[in-house]
């Protein structure tokens, strides 16, 4: 891969079909690799079902998810030259999953003993159409997303690392943190790093999926939405104008612009990336409420809040959390891929009615690099 550097790679080997993969992982009905998948948090590796259908949910997914384009030329060497293209397209990089007890999952089987310990069941709140979730986020990485592809994804395909978020919060965010002070929570982002770490993660055909969040280890802030207080505080003015409705690039500048003038000790402009989650609500505070949704829309909302803690706040999820991503629904059935920009009534019929009040995603970050000549042909034939 020429990934904006000088190096271009020609791509001779584009692994096993699709065909072949599924036999040997999946067993074609035995247990083939994920038989002998070892366990990760508190509960057995990802079962069986579950990966098999996250093995088949990716390549389904190509043709509205990968959305590949050629977006210009890249040059290598001393004596800069055509080398190859530049590509546009999005990445498979995690699974996220939203479900109504604590430590309960769609992708782990629930029959260890232990692992549903201490579990609640989480109500509706009242007449008001609302949900509230626990969230889970597991990060898929290029060696896992080769094996899930069936070697797919080395064909052309950037990398990972042209998604890659260093964590870094908008002026705005550090503007309000240093106006008005984080509320105190229960544990530091430093201390569930920490635990998440010491969870470790769930195997799949020898591959690792780290779990990045876990809502249950973030309880305290999950319910109370306690380290966000500030920030909300601060956007609330900013929600009905820029969450009701997908609003135009040159009017979200023009409301941002007024920022200090309706009191607001946020410094500058901000975008809706800074405010809402696409049309379906605000971003903040990010807890486990979605009051006036739908279960889909507002399982939606949760886990798109979860990646967003992982990546800013707790620093295990170092990929780019924002609207231009695109999330693919993985259960109660698998689909296609929507933006969280989307009108909410297509995003809640792509996800479907859960008879269970689980949900899982795939979800799917914009990437950006060089592909060499050589290799394009591979990309091509992939996507």
């Amino acid at each position: 891969m020429c990934d904006g550097a000088s190096d271009c790679v020609d791509c001779t080997d584009c692994g096993d079909s699709r065909r072949s993969f599924l036999k040997g992982v999946l067993g074609l009905g035995g247990m083939g690799l994920l038989g002998s998948a070892g366990l990760g948090w508190p509960g057995p590796g990802f079962s069986q079902e579950a990966a098999g259908e996250l093995a088949t949910a990716i390549p389904r997914g190509l043709p509205d998810c990968f959305d590949h384009q050629v977006v210009g030329i890249c040059f290598c060497g001393p004596i800069p030259v055509p080398c190859g293209f530049r590509v546009r397209h999005y990445l498979p990089v995690a699974v996220v999953e939203t479900v109504k007890d604590q430590w309960d999952s769609v992708l782990i089987p629930g029959d260890a003993g232990g692992f549903l310990s201490g579990t609640r069941r989480l109500d509706t709140a009242g007449t008001q159409r609302g949900a509230k979730f626990e969230a889970h986020v597991w990060r898929i990485d290029d060696n896992l997303r080769a094996l899930l592809t069936g070697g797919l994804s080395q064909c052309g395909w950037c990398s990972d690392s042209s998604a890659r978020s260093f964590g870094t919060s908008s002026s705005g965010l550090d503007s309000v943190e240093s106006a008005g002070g984080v509320v105190s929570c229960s544990g530091s982002p430093a201390s569930i790093a920490a635990a998440l770490n010491s969870v470790g993660a769930n195997p799949i055909g020898g591959f690792d999926l780290p779990l990045v969040y876990a809502s249950e280890l973030d309880n305290y802030h999950w319910h109370t939405g306690c380290r966000d207080l500030p920030r909300a505080s601060a956007r609330a003015a900013l929600v009905p104008p820029m969450c009701a409705v997908r609003v135009p690039d040159y009017l979200r500048d023009a409301i941002s612009s007024y920022v200090p003038d309706i009191g607001s000790p946020i410094t500058g402009g901000i975008s809706t990336d800074d405010v809402c989650v696409g049309q379906l609500g605000p971003l903040y505070p990010r807890q486990m409420h979605g009051m006036g949704k739908t279960d889909p829309t507002a399982a939606v909302v949760t886990a798109y809040r979860a990646m967003h803690l992982a990546e800013k706040d707790i620093g295990t999820f170092q990929i780019r959390v924002n609207q231009d991503s695109k999330f693919q629904p993985l259960y109660p059935n698998v689909n296609t891929c929507f933006r969280v920009t989307d009108d909410p009534e297509l995003i809640e019929s792509k996800i479907g009615r859960s008879d269970d009040g689980r949900f899982a995603f795939i979800y799917w970050a914009s990437v950006t690099c060089c592909i060499s000549f050589q290799e394009y042909g591979c990309t091509v034939a992939s996507g």
